[in-house]
């Protein structure tokens, strides 16, 4: 969980950063709040479903796809908590052939 709640952190701190490089571009500062949110709920995951969540970082291309999906956070997709994430990174990972939402 503390891997997790400190990716939600720092993908938020990189979005505060473009949002001051680009004031006029609103979505990045609304994405930072949306992931420092999340990041508050990462105690209260389930921990069945953080168990599936860890054992999918297989290789590269899990890691990549995690990537990819914290940085849809605030602009493509909007999870309402660390565990609404988790889940959905386990059906991208699982049931969709690894694409990312």
């Amino acid at each position: 969980m503390l891997l997790l709640k400190g990716d939600f952190e720092s993908t938020a701190e990189w979005r505060r950063e473009i949002a001051i490089e680009y004031p006029d571009d609103s979505p990045n500062l609304e994405a930072a709040e949306l992931l420092e949110r999340l990041a508050k709920t990462c105690d209260h995951i389930d921990p069945a479903v953080m168990d599936a969540y860890s054992a999918l970082f297989r290789n590269l291309a899990d890691m990549d796809a995690h990537a990819e999906m914290l940085r849809r956070v605030g602009f493509y997709y909007w999870p309402t908590t660390g565990e609404e994430f988790c889940r959905d990174f386990i059906v991208n990972r699982t049931l969709q052939g690894g694409t990312c939402r």
